[in-house]
This record gives C-alpha cells, structure tokens and sequence, in this order.
C-alpha cells in the first residue's frame, strides 16, 4: 500500500528502510506505509528543540499560505477563494456563545487583507493584525537561526531567548484592541 509520500528514485541506495535526510531532502518517490513509520520513528529521535523550530517555522508558512488563499466576503465570512459559497465554520466561541468578540476577533479577516495588501482593510479588522503578522513573520528567521545554533553548537545553547516584553507588548496591544472595540471606538 503506497501513501502520497515522496522521496527520490536514488534515495535509500538499496536499503529497505528510508534515512530521514534523504526523504526530506529528495522528495520524489512514493513510499509505503513502512516507510513512513521509519520517518515518524526517526522524527522522534530528532532532538526536541529542532523538532519545536522546525514545527513552529512549518505554523508560521502554513498561516500565511491560508491568508493568501483565503478570502473575506461581504458578510464578513472567510471562505476559500475556490469556494466562495462554502463559508468556513465560525470558530470563535466568545461569538458563539456570547455574541461578542474576544481579543482576537478579526485577526484572521486581518491577516487576509494583508495578504492581499489592502492595509486600511486589515486595520479595520483588527488594529494591530499587521503587528501580530509581523511577529509571526519573524519566527522564520528567528527560529532559522536557533536551528542554526543548534546545529552549530549545542542545543542548550540556542535555548529560545526571544525577548518576554515583546510577546507580553503584543498580547497587551490585543487586550488594548479589545477594550477600545467594546467601548467603541
């Protein structure tokens, strides 16, 4: 039973079993089910820092991938830009719930606006979406640079000293967004 899986046709050289570098570095032929526990296995034995950044830098692609093939309509819906008569499901339970908005409200309909560079857009979604997508955006290099370290060094050394006020900064600027929206401004 093959999976859609790739790795290349001179990969493996004979062995029965994949090597992680080489199924993630040549990506063109399909493997079976064996060969896909044998990459999960070796995942694992990766160390655990490497595996966070390399997880935290596939988030961040996938986040801006959904932006730019995302769309917003007029009804304030995201849907799909293929679909544009299949809304996707409301996913904010404050809304749900309560029928108000939560700190995050309109950041996703922000980061969709940015990706289609219509920033008064984005602004008027969430006053600080282009904030929130710009630390987003600075994981990638960041997080390339700890795995940098890590591979240069050791892993202790490359542990995450991403500055604590920036992150505390964002979340109180979303906190600020909040306020500001429920007293209407």
């Amino acid at each position: 039973m093959a999976v859609a899986v790739l790795s290349s046709p001179g990969c493996n050289s004979g062995t029965a079993t994949p090597s992680f570098q080489c199924c993630v570095a040549r990506p063109f032929r399909l493997l079976g089910v064996r060969d896909l526990y044998s990459l999960m296995t070796k995942w694992r034995d990766v160390d655990v820092n490497v595996r966070f950044h390399a997880t935290v830098i596939v988030i961040v692609i996938l986040v801006f991938v959904a932006a730019v093939v995302a769309d917003v309509r007029n009804d304030g819906r995201v849907v799909v830009a293929l679909f544009p008569d299949l809304p996707m499901p409301e996913v904010c339970m404050s809304r749900v719930w309560f029928q108000t908005d939560c700190p995050a409200c309109g950041l996703t309909r922000s980061f969709i606006f940015l990706a289609k560079s219509e920033l008064a857009k984005s602004i008027a979604m969430h006053r600080f979406g282009w904030l929130v997508a710009l630390f987003f955006a600075a994981q990638v290099p960041y997080r390339l640079v700890l795995l940098r370290r890590i591979r240069k060094l050791s892993p202790d050394s490359a542990r995450a000293r991403w500055p604590r006020f920036v992150t505390g900064m964002l979340l109180v600027s979303i906190l600020l967004n909040w306020v500001l929206k429920l007293a209407g401004h």
